[in-house]
């Protein structure tokens, strides 16, 4: 997704799966379906009342009918009340279901969730409102999450890390520009502290930086937030923040909303398709064995992972003719090895939007009926469902990847709980991509991943080493404002703007 605000999903709509309690040599996997609808059979006004008078953009109607039980209900196509109403514009009725507190994070039957429709739409104040919506959910799971992060945050034990990034592409000669990170993780106690180089990162490009995340424990004045400081060490000023309460909003929203304007609306998802796990073997014919890597100081066993297919799924619609030349421009350059240092910084100067997107005019008024809609496809192979808002411009790429990972036999931490921490503390959306892959549950039960090989884009893989580990306690200081680092200003950073 083309937002530092929305990664690759919630951890259910990405991907999810299974692996066998033994360890055989040689087993598959099967990805569990994202968690989008697949129906097929009801399709009277009666079955979606609730939809229907959403359609009919009848609000006294919808008010009426608005409750617990299908606010968040899904028709033929897996479109909720809310994806329909942005489909078709009706502010008046997007309000009323946000207002209802109407779950922003589900996506349809083609993976599309109400804010990619928002952005489709092209309506400011309705962008605004879906990511406002979105934001306070996603506090709202964080808070019924805090008990959990905590005992997780005990559990870990105190340690030192440093996890190194290196990114990878099958695009000639553009390996070599790519960036790298080496973070170094801090746990004491009910303390952690992350240290990382690499501020931002898509495929055409990169921000560095020196930041150091630090989060101290609960806020002593309010037990349901928690305290976490952001460090600039190249500026030396640091910023605290309450992960929780209703005063953390998002400063940047009119950048957020320019950049989803002006970008193609973007997914990466593992396929359904079956995945092989296989230990890697070394030597030749009847020689052949356990292939075996020393990775740092660790022993580690190596497998292989084939078949593992990412799904590309692009809509552009929403763009104007000067943006997509201007994507594809860079598409075809990336694709021909063509990307120059120069190209990559023109490209990241480009994503500081210079002025204020505006609305774009409404979609020319739909002639899909209900019944054109409940019922109906675009096209004969059914690939493509009725819309009845913008007419959909999309292009979808799969692209087959073979990946690798070390295990060592002694188990560190648990590397789960580590990512779960490391996602609510960091907004590094490296840490998302590699904690949906763990999930996979492609990795053995005992033992720790010391290596990690990656996909992070159609076009890039990271390559994830465990660099260090040491079980240690960490001095205080390390968790301590610098006394020479000065307050960064909010109030004074929006007069700028």
């Amino acid at each position: 997704m083309a937002t530092s605000l929305l990664t690759t999903g919630d951890g259910k709509d990405e991907v999810d799966g299974i692996f066998p309690r033994r360890r055989p040599s040689t087993f598959s996997y099967y990805e569990i379906e994202d968690s989008v609808a697949n129906f097929d059979s009801a399709t009277s006004k009666e079955d979606f009342a609730l939809h229907y008078a959403v359609f009919q953009g009848d609000l006294n109607a919808v008010q009426k009918l608005i409750t617990k039980d299908n606010k968040d209900s899904l028709d033929t196509h897996g479109n909720t009340p809310l994806h329909i109403a942005i489909m078709k514009g009706y502010t008046e009725i997007i309000d009323l279901l946000l207002k209802h507190n109407v779950a922003v994070k589900i996506k349809n039957c083609d993976g599309w969730l109400p804010l990619d429709e928002a952005i489709s739409y092209g309506k400011r104040e309705t962008i605004a409102a879906v990511l406002k919506k979105f934001r306070e959910q996603y506090v709202d799971g964080l808070v019924s999450r805090k008990k959990d992060l905590m005992s997780n945050l005990n559990e870990l034990g105190d340690f030192y890390a440093e996890l190194k990034w290196e990114f990878h592409t099958w695009v000639p000669f553009l390996s070599r520009l790519l960036p790298s990170d080496l973070c170094k993780i801090h746990k004491c106690g009910e303390k952690i502290r992350v240290d990382c180089t690499l501020m931002d990162f898509n495929e055409m490009s990169w921000q560095r930086g020196d930041l150091s995340f630090v989060f101290n424990g609960e806020d002593q004045n309010n037990a349901k937030n928690f305290i976490m400081t952001i460090m600039d060490n190249k500026k030396r000023e640091f910023q605290k923040i309450k992960l929780f309460g209703a005063e953390n909003v998002d400063v940047d929203l009119d950048e957020q909303i320019d950049l989803l304007m002006s970008r193609p609306v973007v997914y990466a998802n593992m396929s359904t398709k079956p995945i092989k796990v296989s230990r890697a073997q070394s030597g030749f014919l009847f020689f052949r064995s356990d292939k075996v890597e020393t990775v740092g100081e660790y022993e580690a066993q190596v497998y292989d992972i084939s078949d593992l297919i990412l799904l590309s799924r692009k809509r552009t619609e929403h763009l104007s003719s000067e943006d997509k030349q201007q994507h594809e421009h860079m598409r075809k350059k990336l694709e021909a090895g063509d990307l120059s240092s120069k190209d990559l910084e023109q490209s990241f100067q480009s994503d500081e939007v210079k002025e204020v997107r505006k609305s774009l005019s409404p979609p020319p008024q739909s002639t899909v009926t209900w019944d054109d809609y409940i019922s109906g496809y675009e096209s004969a192979d059914k690939r493509r469902r009725v819309h009845p808002g913008r007419p959909i411009e999309y292009h979808e790429e799969r692209r087959t990847y073979k990946a690798s990972t070390a295990i060592a036999d002694s188990c560190l931490l648990d590397v789960s709980k580590l990512l779960d921490i490391l996602e609510v503390i960091v907004p590094y959306k490296h840490f998302q991509k590699l904690r949906d892959f763990i999930n996979l549950k492609l990795l053995p039960d005992r033992g720790f991943p010391v290596k990690l090989n990656v996909p992070v884009f159609p076009t890039v893989t990271a390559i994830v080493t465990l660099e260090s580990f040491q079980a240690q306690q960490t001095s205080a200081e390390k968790f301590l404002v610098p006394r020479d680092y000065k307050k960064f200003d909010i109030k004074a950073a929006l007069k700028k703007k």
